[in-house]
């Protein structure tokens, strides 16, 4: 929504669409080069919104760079969410009808599940499915990006050092947008008054921001011997040590731009889990 209403005040184009085939059957090397071509075809100036891993457009011959910027979340939380939202989340009606199932576990039974050594359930969205999705995103479309690991993690580090000018840290919004905007005023100018506006109390442009409260949960309470057994997952501490390196060039961008010191210390990384 923040983008979107910037556009027209700073003069770029909007792109969400992305013509993306099924990986799961072709070739990822392939299908990454015709995104890359794709998506060099937009015209200048144009910012590009859509759930996309990293793009190697250095890869593709005469291929323009792009400047990259993405969100990261909480491991835990965004694990914990994602499924939540599978489940039970406000989607549209022919998702509920056909992917959402009332009788479906909570995330704590998902979970204590697993405790159990039960595993996946087959043809069911598993509560630990996603986890070390955020490493897989910034390492890239290859098949090896798959399978995360300290390798895909060393890969994608390298790719966000590289390329991308900001990662906007969930938990840290604000100082997130105040460096996103530092870092390029010439499309996102006015971000900053934009999202808190929105995530003002009153609430008075009616912009939905996360800053505004988080939805309630509908899919029950996880004990903290279920959260344990989820933190202590080799593929969350690959992803927590990508999400503390994320806050940490945060700070560190903030600093290099002047940003109120208060502000970047409230950034300061939450450590690795330990339980």
């Amino acid at each position: 929504d923040l983008v979107e209403r910037l556009a027209p005040v700073n003069r770029f184009a909007m792109s969400r669409v992305v013509q993306r085939h099924s990986v799961r059957h072709l070739n990822r090397s392939i299908e990454e080069r015709r995104l890359v071509r794709y998506l060099s075809g937009l015209k200048r100036r144009t910012v590009h919104t859509a759930h996309v891993p990293f793009l190697n457009f250095g890869g593709v011959k005469g291929a323009a760079r792009p400047v990259y910027f993405a969100t990261i979340r909480d491991p835990y939380k965004r694990l914990a969410s994602h499924y939540e939202y599978e489940h039970f989340g406000p989607r549209p009606l022919y998702v509920r009808l056909f992917h959402q199932d009332t009788k479906m576990e909570t995330f704590g039974e998902c979970v204590q599940g697993h405790m159990q050594g039960r595993g996946k359930i087959k043809g069911r969205f598993d509560c630990l499915q996603t986890a070390g999705l955020q490493v897989r995103f910034f390492c890239g479309l290859s098949d090896w990006c798959r399978r995360t690991s300290e390798h895909t993690l060393h890969v994608a580090l390298e790719n966000i050092k590289s390329n991308f000018a900001t990662v906007v840290v969930v938990e840290r919004m604000l100082l997130s947008f105040r460096v996103l905007e530092a870092s390029l005023p010439h499309l996102f100018k006015g971000l900053v008054k934009g999202y808190l506006a929105a995530s003002s109390p009153s609430g008075a442009d009616g912009m939905h921001s996360r800053a505004n409260g988080a939805a309630k949960a509908t899919g029950g309470a996880v004990s903290h011997a279920q959260r344990r057994f989820v933190m202590r997952s080799p593929l969350l501490h690959l992803e927590y040590k990508l999400y503390n390196f994320s806050v940490a060039r945060l700070v560190e961008q903030a600093a290099r731009c002047g940003l109120p010191s208060a502000a970047a210390a409230a950034a300061a990384p939450n450590g690795t889990p330990n339980g």
